[in-house]
C-alpha cells in the first residue's frame, strides 16, 4: 500500500512540475514541444485475473496481463515520438467452493519497463497514436488455499514469479492538458518469453519448486 501512495505522489509532483514549465513558456506557439510527460493506463480491457481451482498447483501457463497505471516520457519529432515508460498494476481476489469448503485468496503484482516508437495523428488536444514497444517485466502471484475434509483443515500456499521480455504493437488515444503533460490509454497485443519459479507449500512445511518457462501471447 505504501508503494502505491509513493507512486501516485510522484505522478502528482511531476504533473505540477509540468504545469509550472508550461506557465513559464512565454511564446505564442501552441504546438507540442520536444519533451512530454505522459500518464498512462495500460491494458484497460484486460480481464480480472482468475485461475481455475484445479490449476492452483500448475501455473505453467504463466501470469496473465492486468490493467496497469504508468508514467511515460516522450521525445516528439514530426508526427512521431520515441517513448519510454514504467507501469505498475496489482489485483486481489478470492474464490470459494462449497466442495470441502474450499477457499482461495490470491494477489498478483506486475511491473513493466518499456521503450518504443510511435506515430501520431493530431486532432486539436486529442491525438491517436500507434507503434511498437519492447519491454521487460516482473510478475508475482501468491495464492493461499484452505479447505476442510473429514473435519480436518488443510492449508497450502502457492507462490510464483516470472521475468519476461517481448514486443508489443499498440494503438492508443491521448489527451493534452498542456503541451508538456498528457493522459493516455491504449490497447496492445503482446508476444512475451518468460521464465521463473513456482513454489507450493502446505501446513506440514513440505515445499516443492517447479521451473516456469514459456511463451505468452
Amino acid at each position: 500500500m505504501k508503494k502505491n501512495y509513493f507512486f501516485f505522489a510522484c505522478l502528482i509532483y511531476l504533473s505540477l512540475v509540468s504545469i509550472e514549465l508550461y506557465s513559464q513558456d512565454n511564446t505564442s506557439d501552441t504546438r507540442k514541444p520536444s519533451h512530454e510527460l505522459n500518464i498512462i493506463v495500460d491494458d484497460i480491457f484486460a480481464k480480472p485475473f482468475v485461475i481455475d481451482p484445479s490449476e492452483y498447483n500448475d501455473l505453467s501457463s504463466g501470469i496473465q496481463k492486468i490493467p496497469k497505471v504508468g508514467l511515460g516520457y516522450k521525445v516528439n519529432y514530426n508526427h512521431s515520438a520515441f517513448r519510454t515508460k514504467v507501469s505498475f498494476g496489482s489485483s486481489q481476489n478470492s474464490t470459494h467452493s462449497p466442495v470441502n469448503d474450499t477457499k482461495s485468496d490470491y494477489s498478483t503484482v506486475s511491473t513493466q519497463l518499456t521503450i518504443g516508437y510511435e506515430w501520431q495523428k493530431e486532432m486539436n488536444n486529442l491525438q491517436i497514436f500507434y507503434g511498437l514497444d519492447l519491454f521487460i517485466d516482473y510478475n508475482t502471484l501468491t495464492t493461499k488455499n484452505s479447505s476442510l475434509y473429514n473435519s480436518t483443515a488443510y492449508h497450502s500456499k502457492n507462490s510464483s514469479n516470472t521475468t519476461g521480455f517481448g514486443a508489443s504493437p499498440f494503438l492508443g488515444v491521448e489527451y493534452f492538458v498542456n503541451p508538456y503533460l498528457s493522459f493516455s490509454t491504449e490497447i496492445n497485443f503482446t508476444i512475451e518469453s518468460y521464465k521463473g519459479k513456482n513454489k507450493v507449500s502446505n501446513q506440514s512445511n513440505n515445499e516443492t519448486s517447479t521451473d516456469l518457462k514459456g511463451l505468452n501471447t
